[in-house]
């Protein structure tokens, strides 16, 4: 653990070190933080994930930083071959040829954690197999714990106390580095968004083989497609029909489900050959209650409104704790945030300003902001940004101001009055400002 402190400190001094230099000649932190980002790219899983973290909290670090971390890239060399058969054959517990009628040595993908080969059953089935590098796990989790070590090290000092709760920082990756090196994780996440999108209009969720699945090796169907960000899908008028399904598939994730995908960059996001959005990758995500469901649909409701008021209060009934003198000031901001987003019309609504207006403002504030949130902000953030590869005009604040006043219209049961009388304020404020338009 020493030893590993040790080469952690040296990597970083000697990746910033002339950065630094630079950074105090031309009066820019940006060659500085590229340093760090470059630092975190040569030591590993750990720091690759909390340079993720970075990225997800500029309420915390600052847009210029969170700017570069987003920029930090997870690729390793691929493993030989045969240390892929090894683990796969331990792991499954039978030869390689037994498991699969072929299997393609070289890699469609290779990161720090693991790598993904295209192979098929016996049984006909196109398969991606995920396979966790074997020195991946001791790494990580070491990593892991000697970053959970530093945070409350630092965090005893008291100078972070109101600013951060570094230790739950630290908690949250070491959660999600235990999460990483363990498959089944995800492929239980996996089935739980396909059972949670069984209506015909849903998204694509790759079937998982449990046959061929246990904590290092992950099967799951394979689906070929084109990335969103391919440049053959361009066309003029765009997609409009899927930047649209994007949106609504991401609402009912948050709003229905309680369970989001937090990654759906243009990477992890699918056209099929059939024309149908795809969902890969669900080592990153989160978990809402029925209660935090409520609390967001009122703040979307509160931004999408132009009412702060509104806004704040379900933003604190989420956890977000504002200090009393600083309330007035935090208010402002986000009315502020609002305004420039809104720039005097609802439907030029962008909700990366509204996003960014808000992180900044919890930033500026000092206001405890609960990890999930910012997590569900930069998703939300990242979604917008990919229904927009669809479809450059894409208007994602009109497509949740029409989910928000439509999704509950046709539903019924006992279950749902509670809810729909709790939600019948913030409906009354959306139409009241201009309806679905």
């Amino acid at each position: 653990m020493v030893l590993r402190a040790l080469e952690i400190s040296f990597s970083l001094f000697r990746h910033t070190f002339y950065p630094s230099l630079v950074s105090l000649a031309n009066s820019s932190p940006l060659p500085f933080y590229e340093g760090i980002r470059n630092a975190f790219e040569k030591l590993g899983p750990a720091f690759v994930k909390l340079g993720q973290f970075f990225s997800i909290r500029e309420d915390l670090v600052g847009p210029a930083f969170a700017s570069v971390m987003e920029k930090l890239q997870d690729s390793a060399a691929p493993m030989e071959f045969s240390v892929v058969r090894s683990v796969v054959e331990r792991e499954l517990a039978a030869p390689l040829p037994e498991l699969f009628a072929s299997f393609e040595p070289l890699p469609l993908a290779s990161a720090s954690v693991s790598q993904v080969h295209r192979a098929r059953l016996h049984t006909g089935e196109e398969v991606a197999v995920k396979v966790l590098r074997p020195e991946a796990k001791t790494l990580l989790l070491g990593d892991a714990r000697l970053l959970a070590g530093m945070a409350n090290l630092l965090h005893r000092t008291g100078l972070f106390k109101k600013h951060i709760d570094l230790p739950a920082f630290a908690l949250e990756i070491q959660k999600s580095a235990e999460a990483e090196v363990d498959f089944r994780r995800e492929a239980e996440v996996s089935e739980r968004f396909a059972r949670n999108f069984k209506t015909p209009l849903s998204p694509r969720i790759p079937r998982i083989f449990w046959s061929h699945t246990t904590e290092k090796i992950l099967t799951a169907e394979y689906i070929p497609g084109k990335k969103i960000s391919d440049p053959s899908l361009r066309r003029e008028e765009g997609y409009p029909e899927l930047a649209e399904q994007g949106a609504e598939f991401f609402l009912r994730q948050v709003l229905d489900h309680g369970l989001f995908h937090a990654d759906l960059h243009p990477a992890n996001l699918l056209v099929s050959e059939s024309g149908e959005i795809t969902y890969l990758d669900f080592g990153i995500n989160g978990e809402l209650s029925e209660e935090e469901r409520h609390a967001i649909f009122g703040t979307l409701a509160g931004l999408l409104a132009e009412d702060a008021p509104l806004a704040l209060r379900h933003l604190k009934k989420l956890g977000v704790r504002v200090d009393r003198e600083r309330e007035a000031a935090f208010a402002e901001d986000i009315r502020r945030a609002m305004e420039s987003a809104m720039t005097g019309k609802l439907k030029d609504a962008d909700l990366r300003v509204i996003g960014r207006g808000i992180l900044g403002a919890v930033r500026r504030n000092r206001v405890a902001f609960p990890h999930k949130y910012a997590l569900l902000i930069k998703a939300l953030l990242t979604v917008e940004g990919s229904a927009r590869t669809l479809h450059g005009d894409f208007d994602f604040a009109k497509a949740a101001r029409r989910y928000l006043l439509t999704s509950f219209a046709g539903k019924r049961g006992a279950g749902l009055i509670i809810q729909a009388t709790y939600r019948g304020a913030m409906l009354c404020a959306l139409a009241g400002n201009g309806g679905v338009r």
